[in-house]
């Protein structure tokens, strides 16, 4: 899967695999930040081993044309998002800025884009229901409750109530301000196997037990062929140990690791083979947010 474009990873080999059996701490949901997005694969440069994750570490470093900036300005207890370069690019050639209002009666989004010579056109338009209506009975305001696809609602804050605590060693730096909670899923998964229909790689002990037009084929090579694979996923936040005003604790960053287990050749991966996405939070975030914040410029007018 590769979608749009995840501290460094020595930090996260300080820890131990094991996790301690602790609900996750009430997140910070009101706050504005800069957000930093890096991606990589398991094919890509500096991906020793088929690790995403380290060449996704090194680009997140090196900041430039490696990694994505979005700036947004987040209140996920009344449900409102402002939140620029929406398509989550590199290197933007016109900027897109949303305003997402869940508060309202009638949900509404604005949609601004600013072209390469400043100028900026608005539109705006309901937005579509969601799949848990926030602020009803059965879904309060809660981190990752909405149905809009963005990294702050469901997409990253579906999988943080059901994390866990990874243990920690006490001899890290990283851990005296940072906590990390996890949730790995192993699913079995539909998957091309690109091997079965590659002539060059093709072997019947690779094929056997791969799908074509809903029955096993029998040959080789054997196109369009599907297999039924277990896939790795692992969704970890990292939290800072200091607590907000009232109690909650900033989030500082998530990271999605997807497991790679089939090669080009048809053959099963290594362990250890994934992609790596990270959205770090901490450049500029600060807590609160202004109502001025969810209302497009004054003088724009949104069609």
């Amino acid at each position: 899967m590769k979608s749009p474009l995840f501290v460094p990873v020595l930090f996260f080999g300080a820890l131990s695999t094991s996790t301690i059996a602790t609900n996750p701490p009430a997140p910070t949901l009101t706050f504005r930040t800069s957000m930093q997005i890096a991606e990589a694969f398991s094919t890509s440069p500096q991906a020793v081993g088929g690790d995403g994750c380290l060449a996704a570490e090194a680009y997140l470093q090196e900041g430039g044309s490696h990694t994505a900036v979005s700036n947004v300005v987040f209140d996920g207890v009344l449900g409102r998002l402002h939140q620029d370069n929406t398509a989550l690019k590199r290197i933007p050639t016109q900027n897109l800025t949303t305003i997402g209002r869940w508060d309202l009666p009638t949900p509404q989004e604005w949609d601004e884009l600013t072209d390469a010579t400043g100028q900026v056109t608005c539109r705006t338009e309901p937005l579509p229901p969601v799949y848990c209506p926030n602020g009803t009975k059965t879904c309060p305001p809660t981190f990752g409750s909405w149905g809009g696809l963005n990294p702050f609602t469901s997409v990253l804050g579906m999988w943080y109530p059901n994390t866990t605590k990874v243990a920690e060693l006490p001899e890290s730096e990283y851990d005296r301000e940072y906590d990390l909670y996890q949730l790995e899923d192993v699913r079995p998964t539909l998957l091309p196997n690109e091997g079965c229909g590659n002539p060059s790689f093709c072997t019947m002990e690779k094929c056997s037990t791969c799908v074509h037009n809903g029955a096993p084929c029998t040959q080789c090579p054997c196109e369009k062929c599907i297999m039924t694979v277990n896939v790795t996923r692992n969704y970890t936040y990292t939290v800072a140990k200091a607590r907000q005003h009232d109690g909650t604790r900033q989030l500082m960053r998530f990271q999605w690791t997807q497991g790679i287990p089939l090669q080009k050749t048809g053959g099963l991966a290594k362990r250890g083979e994934r992609d790596c996405f990270i959205f770090d939070w901490r450049k500029g975030w600060s807590a609160g947010v202004h109502d001025d914040d969810f209302a497009p410029p004054s003088g724009v007018k949104c069609q």
